[in-house]
């Protein structure tokens, strides 16, 4: 493949026992890092990963279309070595991160993968974009969707993030803002906003992963794009923003958990009647 020809191991400048060697010291060396410095549980999933990627993806790849969700699952268990390590457990929150980290891979490899299909099929590779071009694009759109889902609604209700500003906005917009005329939406929502930055001082939940919602909702734009036209432009276009997409959310979830001690212990119902009190407070 054009993609990785010049990589060591192809240009022979590295022998396959070498690589088979490096490979097995810093495997070992970084599970007995986790377990000396962090804790058992995140050794574990360390030998769990390496497990899965090199005894099931890398094989799967040549055999079966199952290839693309193993190596997403590859991908999502390092937020839960980094949440166990920082925790001690795995609870709600922790899957919700890697469920997040699962489904941005779909739009992320799919994008790469759609200009590369003709390298991959030389290959031998038997991934989505080779062996069924249609569900490639599907599933982009499905996961993200799922993001939105993900980002706005189960981060906040595991307590991964505060509960959402998008929240607070779509329940503004279906439920009140759309009753008006076109004229009436645009002044309600330019008043709700001048409200929402008011009462960010004294509602700490404001400052949220609320922010995800556009950026969500411009990857579901692009991946529907990607499904109506798949050509290299749209297919190169899902690909660059799922690059800038991921940090800026992961981002987005530090500064909206800053100053919201007060908050971790809350409960669903206690957010719920939170969220009820804040609508109130701002006019609606």
């Amino acid at each position: 493949m054009k993609r990785t020809q010049q990589r060591v191991l192809v240009v022979h400048r590295f022998s396959p026992l070498h690589a088979l060697s490096f490979a097995g010291v810093t495997g070992m060396a970084g599970v007995y890092a986790l377990y000396v410095y962090a804790n058992p549980l995140s050794a574990s999933l360390g030998v769990l990963n390496l497990a899965l990627y090199a005894g099931i993806y890398t094989p799967l790849k040549r055999v079966h279309i199952a290839c693309t969700w193993a190596g997403a699952l590859v991908g999502a268990i390092p937020p839960l070595m980094g949440y166990s390590a920082a925790t001690g457990k795995i609870d709600a929150s922790a899957l919700c991160l890697a469920a997040i980290l699962y489904s941005w891979q779909f739009p992320h490899f799919n994008g790469l993968s759609w200009n590369l299909r003709g390298d991959y099929s030389k290959a031998g590779y038997r991934v989505m974009c080779v062996t069924n071009e249609r569900l490639c694009r599907v599933t982009s759109i499905r996961h993200s969707l799922a993001l939105v889902g993900l980002c706005s609604f189960a981060a906040p209700f595991t307590n991964l993030t505060t509960i959402t500003f998008a929240f607070g906005m779509l329940q503004i917009f279906f439920w009140n803002v759309s009753r008006y005329p076109y004229y009436l939406q645009v002044a309600l929502i330019m008043h709700a906003w001048q409200n929402l930055c008011r009462a960010g001082e004294t509602y700490p939940y404001i400052w949220s992963i609320s922010d995800s919602l556009p950026i969500n909702f411009y990857m579901c734009w692009l991946a529907y794009k990607f499904y109506k036209a798949p050509d290299a432009q749209n297919s190169r276009r899902l690909f660059f923003y799922s690059l800038f997409y991921l940090p800026l959310v992961l981002i987005l979830m530090v500064i909206s958990n800053y100053g919201r001690n007060d908050a971790r212990g809350a409960s669903i119902f206690e957010r719920i009647q939170w969220f009820r009190t804040f609508r109130n407070s701002i006019g609606f």
